[in-house]
């Protein structure tokens, strides 16, 4: 017998999905730009709703939050949308590992965020537009400085809100709350 797994949500699943993807949109409008690089905490929008929701919700959540953050701003870059797809969807399949504590999933997460969607998704996406004469690797070299440092400050952010927000979900969705771990 083959028997497929539905992915199902519930009602309070789809809401807090829908929560998250208004505090995307918050988080991309709040960015900072100095010169061409932006500084944003989208990340840790992406990857508590990927480790809270779940992998589909946390690629709903960094997906549509870019999709309508770029086309509200005049335009989008497929690639872009879907590494940010990545940011949530990393962290939510992490986040079903058993026996990991949480902090090391979220450090996981982030490393696998910053080598799969910023080193390489989002590089190559940004190159055509922002590496004038400039070959692919030095123009990585370039952005990974100051894109560490965006890493860095959503990962102390993550860690900051994660236990708290741990806690509300415990109490309040025990459907959602299977895989978050508030060791």
């Amino acid at each position: 017998m083959n028997k497929k797994k539905r992915i199902s949500f519930s009602t309070k699943k789809i809401a807090y999905t829908a929560i998250f993807i208004a505090l995307g949109l918050v988080a991309k409008f709040l960015s900072l730009t100095i010169g061409a690089q932006k500084f944003s905490i989208f990340y840790t929008t992406c990857v508590l709703a990927g480790i809270f929701l779940g992998p589909v919700s946390g690629l709903l959540v960094g997906g549509l939050s870019d999709l309508i953050a770029s086309l509200m701003q005049g335009g989008t870059l497929p690639l872009i949308t879907l590494g940010a797809a990545m940011m949530g969807f990393i962290p939510g399949l992490i986040s079903k590992i058993p026996k990991i504590k949480p902090q090391f999933k979220i450090a996981l997460s982030y490393l696998l965020i910053y080598i799969v969607t910023t080193v390489v998704v989002n590089s190559l996406a940004l190159y055509p537009l922002m590496g004038g004469n400039k070959t692919f690797w030095a123009f990585l070299v370039f952005r990974l400085p100051k894109q560490t440092i965006v890493v860095i400050v959503n990962i102390f952010l993550t860690y900051l809100i994660y236990f708290p927000l741990a806690k509300v979900f415990l109490q309040t969705n025990n459907t959602t709350s299977q895989n978050v771990d508030v060791r």
